[in-house]
């Protein structure tokens, strides 16, 4: 139902700066024992699963895979429903109410109450006061070509493996059963506040650049058209892992930083662990009531945030053409990272 496909992850430098990005991660699996984890692989190895212009060396996950997101959501959705569980979409919660022995959920119909309540609205989470701070919102775009399975063909790309490079904001690409190149990009705007603008879920002029960057990895494309174009919310928090808090009954888990679809397995854990009361199990894991690390109040998350992205994408794009980062540009965006915060990406 998924398109469940079990194929490595590669991390691929497309220029000069990014050439070993991935070096302090593989001496880290060295330290824990684990160091097959990962296999570095030179330019040759990488333009052998797939050719690209702009491809050099690279580092290659054996254990992973790819599914297609909307296709394990509905097939999760059925199999609630053939084990009875009720749905109810399209209703607006108005609020959530605790009070001794549980929550009261209020929408315009009626309320439900229960002895405890699971908060997961991913981006949406930036409505909820308490946990606001702690996560930050930008858009991720995608571009889908029409069915090219002659190009994945002269491009040896046969093999399904999921892709991106190593920039700060960065590429990501897989393929699909019926040929397609999905093709990514993490640049687009930041949310101010809990206003989701409708430019983040479809910017034109992000769109716009994500097929440039995708035709740039991919010149045998030629005159293949891009079918399909979107993009969406991502929500992530200051140090890029996804956090699980409790308010009294309110349980909630937030802060997938784009890369929701393995975490959310255990997120669901979790969650379901700490509604029945039993979470003890997860009581060590650090993703569970971590210390909390904010993002600046508003209007400071957003424009120094947005300045900081700014000065990510000039950087990018002066390595991707060989051309040394002005001071001043690394600088602005070495910003977050001296403040101990991840921006999305």
């Amino acid at each position: 139902d998924a398109w469940y496909r079990a194929v490595p992850q590669i991390e691929i430098a497309t220029a000069p700066a990014q050439d070993g990005a991935w070096e302090e991660e593989m001496h880290e699996l060295h330290r824990l024992g684990v160091a097959d984890a990962w296999i570095e692989l030179d330019p040759a190895q990488v333009q052998s699963i797939c050719r690209s212009p702009v491809f050099r060396g690279g580092a290659l996950q054996p254990v992973a895979a790819t599914v297609q997101p909307a296709r394990l959501a509905f097939g999760l959705r059925r199999a609630l429903l053939e084990r009875g569980v009720k749905i109810f979409e399209g209703t607006d919660v108005t609020a959530v109410d605790q009070q001794t022995g549980g929550v009261t959920v209020r929408t315009r119909g009626g309320r439900v109450r229960a002895r405890s309540a699971v908060l997961a609205v991913n981006s949406a989470t930036l409505h909820w006061r308490p946990f606001a701070g702690e996560l930050s919102v930008a858009s991720s775009h995608i571009v889908l070509t029409e069915p090219v399975p002659e190009v994945l063909e002269e491009i040896g790309w046969t093999g399904g493996e999921a892709l991106c490079d190593c920039r700060q904001l960065l590429h990501y690409l897989r393929t699909t059963p019926d040929g397609r190149i999905a093709f990514g990009w993490g640049g687009g705007r930041l949310a101010f506040g809990a206003r989701h603008g409708r430019l983040l879920d479809v910017d034109p002029q992000v769109v716009q650049i994500t097929e440039a960057a995708l035709r740039r990895f991919f010149p045998q494309l030629g005159g293949a058209r891009v079918s399909d174009a979107w993009g969406g919310p991502i929500d992530v928090s200051p140090g890029r892992l996804a956090i699980f808090r409790s308010l009294g009954a309110l349980h909630a888990g937030w802060g997938f930083s784009g890369h929701g679809v393995g975490p959310s397995h255990l997120g669901g854990r979790i969650l379901a662990a700490l509604a029945l009361g039993a979470g003890e199990e997860f009581a060590g894991l650090p993703l569970l009531e971590p210390p909390r690390r904010r993002f600046p109040p508003e209007p400071l998350r957003w424009a120094g945030g947005s300045l900081a992205r700014r000065a990510l994408m000039r950087r990018d794009r002066l390595a991707d053409g060989g051309r040394r980062v002005d001071p001043l540009t690394r600088a602005v965006a070495g910003l977050p990272k001296a403040l101990g915060i991840n921006l999305p990406r």
